[in-house]
């Protein structure tokens, strides 16, 4: 039997430049072609579209509905979607859900005789919001959906538990993947069909999946797992084929794992690059925990691999709080220890990540970590990039509301995807008893305006002055509520 699916990314509905540019930073939805890759070699006679509402020309403000769905309706006339079977929804993040919904109620409207599947992290680690009575959803994945999806699309009589007008059915697995048995490469023959006009600046591996880690502001999570070094040599291989072969694809590989240095094969990856001068030919990206085999940095330089580190905050209450670390002199001796390497090596490259109000945090600790950080904003090879707190469902912040309030006087907005603004909502209203968002705020926008500025080159002045107006009229307004 022939089955036709079409994979949906949502975006974000925004009111404000800044927030359509903070929400549309990811060009490829990898874990949607990295399904319709696995579910191809799996399957027989299945066919995948994929529709990514972040590269589409479409009106995303919450305020201009009625113009969403008009071009939503015109992006599905120009597939010829009457010729499909299924819809799938990624509901990746919780800022996409509005949207999902949305998406779910036109499309049971339009094409009841469709099914329609909604998967992702909000789903997995919020189910209820999907499971209400009348909802226009047929299926709510819970996990990892390749297992699971694999499953429902070979059997005929799961896909009838799905009935419109009662609850959703709950597709669940209990069974893991091990790495080795997901698919080596997204299906990057269906991003190009569907948008042949594009071209992809890199290309991901990944050799590892999940964290082994658990920091309190991370969401859902899974078991750890690790690809074998010896299918990473295979992998790797058919991946430098596929780059070859596709002109559109640049010479830049990804590691899309939460922390390389965590992988217990990394050392033997790292002599598998320099020994056969990977280097030479293509730039590497990936992911790392600070504090873990700081002896990298060496392989890392050689190989022309850009890490990006969480280092998060450097105060020790917060680092606790942050479930971070459990031995905070150690975490910030090697923190120092890197950072000091990357100065001494300009020709080196990474990134460093901070964030502002974590509950126990206040201005004083915030201050002693920009003050860590200020003199690496003179080096010109290490990019420093600011966040400010977001309680994710699933993550134990969001879940321990209760205990973080009690604690730290924290305060969270239950549910804060269903409100007006993703981004404002989602932040912490106050991070401590004696900090408040509105410090928060100042910490982000003002304090380490004196970085933002020093790194002109990775923060352009046009993208900046949008950054600026939204803070600055979000100030105000919490300046109002104060008075």
């Amino acid at each position: 039997m022939h089955q036709k699916i079409i994979f949906i990314r949502p975006s974000v509905f925004c009111n404000h430049e800044w927030e359509r540019l903070y929400s549309h930073g990811n060009v490829e939805a990898i874990n949607l072609l990295l399904l319709s890759s696995f579910l191809k070699s799996r399957i027989k006679n299945i066919e995948t579209v994929y529709i990514d509402l972040l590269l589409e020309d479409i009106n995303f403000t919450n305020n201009n509905i009625d113009e969403f769905k008009k071009n939503f309706m015109h992006i599905l006339e120009n597939k010829e979607i009457e010729n499909y079977d299924c819809f799938a929804i990624q509901c990746y993040s919780s800022p996409q859900y509005k949207q999902t919904m949305l998406i779910s109620k036109m499309l049971a409207n339009q094409f009841p005789n469709n099914s329609i599947i909604v998967g992702g992290r909000h789903p997995s680690s919020n189910p209820k919001d999907f499971l209400m009575k009348n909802s226009p959803i047929d299926f709510v994945v819970l996990g990892e959906a390749e297992v699971v999806l694999k499953e429902f699309f070979e059997n005929e009589k799961e896909k009838k538990k799905g009935i419109k007008g009662r609850k959703p059915h709950l597709l669940t697995n209990n069974k893991l993947l091990e790495v080795e048995k997901l698919p080596s490469i997204p299906d990057y023959d269906l991003f190009f069909e569907s948008y042949p006009s594009m071209s992809l600046w890199r290309a991901f591996l990944f050799i590892s999946r999940c964290c082994p880690h658990q920091c309190s502001y991370c969401g859902y999570n899974l078991k750890y797992r690790v690809l074998s070094f010896k299918l990473f040599k295979e992998r790797f291989s058919k991946l430098l084929q596929v780059i070859d072969k596709t002109p559109r694809i640049g010479n830049h590989i990804s590691f899309g794992d939460t922390s390389i240095a965590d992988n217990p094969n990394i050392d033997r990856i790292m002599n598998y690059l320099l020994k056969n001068k990977i280097y030479e030919h293509y730039s590497f990206g990936a992911f790392s925990r600070i504090d873990i085999k700081p002896y990298l940095f060496k392989m890392y330089h050689k190989c022309n691999i850009r890490v990006g580190y969480g280092i998060e905050n450097i105060n020790t209450e917060t680092l606790l709080a942050m479930n971070k670390t459990k031995n905070p002199t150690k975490y910030k001796n090697s923190t120092t220890e890197i950072l000091s390497k990357y100065r001494d090596n300009p020709e080196a490259q990474c990134r460093i990540n901070i964030l502002v109000g974590f509950p126990s945090e206040n201005l004083q600790k915030a201050k002693e970590t920009f003050n860590f950080i200020r003199p690496y904003a003179e080096c010109d090879n290490i990019e420093i990039q600011t966040n400010i707190v977001r309680a994710y469902p699933g993550s134990p912040l969001y879940n321990n509301r209760t205990y973080y309030k009690k604690t730290f006087g924290t305060i969270i907005i239950p549910e804060w995807w269903k409100g007006d603004n993703h981004i404002k909502e989602s932040c912490l209203q106050r991070i401590s008893f004696d900090y408040s968002l509105k410090d928060a705020i100042y910490v982000y926008k003002d304090l380490y305006r004196e970085i933002y500025e020093i790194q002109e080159k990775y923060n352009p002045k046009d993208l900046m002055k949008y950054f600026y107006d939204f803070y600055t009229e979000w100030e105000e307004e919490l300046e109002e509520i104060e008075n």
